[in-house]
């Protein structure tokens, strides 16, 4: 019975890439062969830790207006709804699922079992001990719970065929037009009646997780919202909220500097479109904030007032 471990890895720090290496330590100790899959570089010590190493610069993320992930942001008592859409990650993961099925279903492992690199292991060890030739596991973080998700599932070489004959950038875009990743397994799932374990697996990091959508300030004496609406090809604004007394900021852009009494709720016209670039800086209280890169990276940023 020869099992193989096929973990897509995304370490960018010390951190997550130490908790590779201690799930690689324990899927070891449940005799698997490791195979790490990244599209970041991997490291000395976890290319020794390990069987098989693959570094692909295939990373097919997907961004607005193609697809995107969309949140809201409505707040008792407040008059407004702000809204934010980041990339979608979803099929990034799932190429890498595809292309890791392909690169070992020639070779001689019976088994595959597919974990992101910060699965938290505990409580699977009956799981990692006896293999299914198809076998499903729903995910959860915080208070959300998913049916299935990408953080373990096993299938043998028959299932596996199955699987990657779905993924597609064609078929996801076309059948998850509002949905993710893990909605879109879930539909393959369904397709072909796959069991679902009743445990729940966890992840240790969240990518998102230090990620304010809707507050790209720096301080705490006052939020602020970055408006980019690419979809109406409007100005880029500054809508700053969430303060009781008036502040005074200059609001620099490429070089030129307007002084500001700013009120909460006030919107400031940065006077460029979403497709120019321009380096725009913030003054308040003798410390400047630089949000160039902010305003470059947002995809589309929309409020509404109700």
């Amino acid at each position: 019975m020869k099992k193989l471990a096929l973990i897509r890895a995304f370490c960018t720090s010390e951190e997550k890439e130490n908790f590779l290496l201690e799930n690689i330590k324990k899927l070891k100790s449940h005799n698997f062969d490791i195979a790490v899959i990244s599209v970041l570089p991997i490291s000395k010590k976890i290319m020794e830790a390990s069987d098989y190493c693959f570094y692909t610069k295939e990373n097919p993320v997907l961004y607005w207006p193609e697809k995107a992930i969309f949140f809201w942001f409505l707040e008792k008592n407040k008059n407004f709804c702000l809204s934010s859409c980041i990339e979608d990650y979803g099929f990034a993961v799932l190429k890498t699922i595809r292309t890791a099925c392909e690169i070992f279903l020639n070779f001689d492992y019976e088994y595959f079992y597919h974990f992101e690199y910060d699965t938290i292991l505990e409580n699977l060890d009956f799981y990692l001990e006896n293999p299914s030739d198809k076998l499903m596991f729903g995910s959860e973080r915080e208070n959300t719970i998913w049916p299935t998700g990408t953080h373990l599932f096993i299938l043998d070489k028959i299932n596996s065929i199955k699987l990657i004959s779905e993924i597609s950038k064609e078929n996801y875009l076309k059948h998850n037009s509002s949905g993710d990743a893990y909605s879109f397994l879930y539909e393959i799932v369904k397709k072909f009646n796959w069991p679902i374990a009743e445990i729940k697996v966890k992840d240790k990091f969240y990518h998102f997780g230090d990620t304010n959508l809707f507050n790209q300030s720096e301080t705490d004496e006052f939020k602020f919202f970055i408006i980019k609406n690419i979809i109406k090809q409007e100005s880029v604004k500054i809508m700053f909220y969430d303060f009781d007394e008036s502040k005074k900021i200059a609001i620099e852009v490429d070089g030129f500097k307007i002084y500001k009494n700013i009120n909460s709720l006030d919107i400031f016209d940065l006077e460029f479109l979403p497709y120019e670039e321009k380096k725009v800086k913030l003054h308040y209280k003798n410390k400047t904030y630089d949000i160039s890169e902010k305003i470059t990276k947002i995809k589309n940023n929309a409020v509404q007032f109700l």
